[in-house]
C-alpha cells in the first residue's frame, strides 16, 4: 500500500538470515565500517515533507550485496516488537518469525509484491515517534548539484546502509492537490529514486451540436466534446468528466472517489447519470449519483471492487479513466451572451495508503466549461422611408428548414412545434433570446395596415446567428476569451439585429376628388357629344324637307 514501493526483489535482494550462513557460501566481502548516504527524491512538485524511517539496519559487505547481522532499524519502536511480530504474523507465511533477521529471511523467501506490501503496511504502524532523517526542501537542479534532479534530498547522520519506509510528514498533505506518498527503499549507497504521483485529475467536456467549419487546434469539429458550446433554451446540453486514476493506485486497499460537479443558473441536470471504464458499463449499484439543486456528486466508496453492470470486475489500473456522461437542459435563466453559463467539476480523492480504509482525502483544482445562447431583435420599418418604424406586422419565426416554427415564452425560445403552430409574434422590435449558433427565418404572416404582404418565398427573412467561439480544449475560464463576436450585434447586447422592410399598397382616389371630377367630365363629353348628334339629326331632316 505504498505510493513507490520497490519490486518485492529489491526490497528481499540484500535482507539475509544470521552472518553464519554467508560464511558457508563463500561470497561475503570483507565487512565495512557504518556509512552514511543520501537518498535524492525526484519529485517536481513542491510543498513535501518526506521523512525516511530505517526498518531494517545491519552489516554492509564490500561488495554492497550483502547485509549481515540483520535487526530493527532505528525507524522501528522496538519497544513494541511483540506487537509487531504479531502483525507481521497474520501476513501469510510470516507466522513463525521471531526477529528482524528471521522476518528478513522470509521476505527474501517470498519475494513477491504482495507480501512486500502487506509488510510495509504492518511496520508503517510500529514506527518511531522520530524519523531517521527528514527534510522539507526542495532542491532545483544547478550546475553545482548536477546529480541531484528538481526534488528532495535526505541526508544525515542516521542514513546507513539498510532499508527504509519514505512517507510524507503526517498531516502535511491536508490541502488542494496533495497526496501522500510512502516506498520502501534499499540504501547501499547514495541512492535517487522518482516517485510515483499520488494525485489523480479531472477534466470536464461540453459537447457541440453544431458542425460548421470551425476546427479546433487539433483538428477536431465543433461536433467534438470541447471547453466551448453554444445551445438553444431547451435543448439538452451532452457533458463528459473523465478523471484519472493515481500513479500508486496499487498501493491502496480501499479507494474514495468522488466527482464534484456544478452548473450555472442556465443550466438543470436530466437524471441519466451514466458511468463507464473503458468498454464496460460500471454497475448502478456500486455509485450514487445525488442532484441538489445545481449540484451533482457522483459517488465511490471503493473504484477497487467496481463491477460492470453484468456483475463482472473491473479491473483497475493507474491507466484507467472513469468517465461520466449526462446532460442537462438549457433553460429560461440562461444568460445571453456574455457573461455565458460557466460550470465546472472536482474531485475529492484518497490521498494517504498509509491509513486503512482509504484515509485522508485531497481535492483536485476544478476544470470548467462553457455554454452560450444568443438572441435576435428584429425591427419592421417603411421601405421607403426606413426612420419609419411598423409596429403592426405579425412574424413566425422558424427554423432553418422552415418545417417548424417556434414557441416563445415572454421573449425567450420555448422549443419547436411542426408547422405553423408557433407562437405569432408583433411588435417592433420584436425581440426572442435563446437561440443557437444558426440560421433561421421569420415569415411575415399579416403585413401592417396600408402595406403589401409578401408572399410564397419573399415572405421568408433570412436571420443568420453567426457566433464566433474558440472551441478548444484549454480555456482558461474568461468568458470573453470564449465568445469574440456576435455577427450584426451593434449593441453588445449578444441580439443580432434584422432589419425588415415593407412597400406600402397602390393608394385609392378619395370621395371628390380627382376621381369623381374625371367622371363628371367625361359625363359632359358625353352629354355633348349627343347634343351635336341630335342638332345634326335635325339638319339633315330640315334639308330634306
Amino acid at each position: 500500500r505504498f505510493a513507490a514501493i520497490t519490486s518485492a526483489s529489491l526490497l528481499a535482494a540484500c535482507m539475509v538470515a544470521p552472518m553464519a550462513s554467508f560464511a558457508e557460501t563463500g561470497d561475503v566481502g570483507e565487512l565495512t565500517q557504518p556509512t552514511t548516504y543520501t537518498i535524492t527524491i525526484n519529485n517536481t512538485v513542491a510543498g513535501h515533507t518526506y521523512e525516511a524511517y530505517q526498518i531494517f539496519a545491519g552489516t554492509l559487505s564490500t561488495d554492497e550485496k550483502t547485509l549481515s547481522n540483520v535487526n530493527w532499524g532505528s525507524g522501528i519502536d522496538s519497544s513494541r516488537e511483540e506487537a509487531l511480530l504479531e502483525e507481521i504474523g497474520k501476513i501469510n507465511g510470516f507466522a513463525e518469525c521471531t526477529d528482524a533477521a528471521s522476518v528478513a529471511a522470509k521476505l527474501s523467501e517470498k519475494n513477491d509484491d504482495t507480501t512486500a506490501r502487506a509488510f510495509a503496511n504492518a511496520v508503517s504502524k510500529y514506527l518511531s515517534t522520530s524519523p531517521t532523517a527528514s527534510t522539507s526542501e526542495h532542491v532545483d537542479t544547478t550546475e553545482d548539484d548536477e546529480d541531484i534532479a528538481n526534488g528532495y534530498l535526505i541526508t544525515g547522520d542516521g542514513v546507513t546502509a539498510g532499508y527504509y519506509l519514505i512517507k510524507d510528514q503526517d498531516n502535511s498533505q491536508n490541502k488542494e492537490n496533495g497526496a501522500y506518498t510512502s516506498f520502501i527503499l534499499k540504501v547501499v549507497k547514495n541512492e535517487e529514486t522518482d516517485v510515483k504521483t499520488g494525485l489523480p485529475s479531472v477534466v470536464k467536456k461540453v459537447q457541440e451540436n453544431t458542425n460548421v467549419d470551425d476546427y479546433n487546434e487539433n483538428g477536431e469539429t465543433r461536433s467534438d466534446y470541447n471547453d466551448v458550446a453554444d445551445y438553444s433554451i431547451g435543448d439538452d446540453v451532452p457533458f463528459a468528466l473523465y478523471g484519472t486514476m493515481p500513479g500508486n493506485i496499487s498501493s491502496y486497499t480501499t479507494y474514495k472517489y468522488i466527482f464534484h460537479d456544478t452548473l450555472s443558473d442556465g443550466l438543470a441536470y436530466n437524471n441519466n447519470v451514466k458511468v463507464t471504464i473503458g468498454s464496460q458499463e460500471v454497475g448502478s449499484d456500486y455509485y450514487t449519483a445525488t442532484i441538489d439543486g445545481n449540484k451533482l456528486d457522483i459517488s465511490f466508496s471503493d473504484v477497487l471492487a467496481l463491477k460492470d453492470k453484468d456483475g463482472a470486475n473491473i479491473e483497475i489500473t493507474k491507466s484507467s479513466i472513469i468517465r461520466v456522461d449526462y446532460t442537462a437542459k438549457l433553460n429560461e435563466n440562461a444568460k445571453i451572451g456574455l457573461p455565458g453559463n460557466p460550470n465546472e467539476v472536482y474531485l475529492e480523492y484518497s490521498n494517504n495508503p498509509n491509513v486503512d480504509g482509504g484515509g485522508n482525502v485531497g481535492t483536485t483544482t476544478k476544470d470548467q466549461v462553457i455554454v452560450f445562447t444568443y438572441g435576435i431583435d428584429i425591427t419592421k420599418v417603411d421601405q421607403a422611408d426606413k426612420s419609419k418604424t411598423l409596429t403592426d406586422a405579425i412574424f413566425l419565426l422558424y427554423n432553418s428548414d422552415k418545417t417548424k416554427s417556434a414557441k416563445i415564452d415572454n421573449g425567450k425560445f420555448a422549443g419547436w412545434v411542426e408547422g405553423d403552430a408557433g407562437d405569432q409574434l408583433t411588435g417592433s422590435p420584436i425581440t426572442i433570446v435563446g437561440l443557437d449558433d444558426g440560421t433561421y427565418y421569420m415569415k411575415e404572416i399579416k403585413a401592417p395596415d396600408g402595406y403589401n404582404l409578401p408572399t410564397g418565398e419573399n415572405a421568408y427573412f433570412e436571420v443568420l446567428v453567426n457566433a464566433e467561439t474558440v472551441n478548444n480544449q484549454s480555456w482558461a475560464g474568461t468568458p470573453s476569451e470564449a465568445l469574440k463576436s456576435l455577427a450584426a450585434d451593434d449593441d453588445d447586447d449578444w441580439d443580432v439585429d434584422v432589419e425588415i422592410t415593407n412597400t406600402q399598397g397602390s393608394t385609392l382616389p378619395s370621395t371628390g376628388g380627382i376621381g369623381t371630377t374625371v367622371f363628371y367630365l367625361g359625363g359632359g363629353a358625353m352629354v355633348a357629344v349627343a347634343g351635336i348628334y341630335l342638332i345634326s339629326k335635325k339638319r339633315m331632316k330640315n334639308t330634306q324637307e
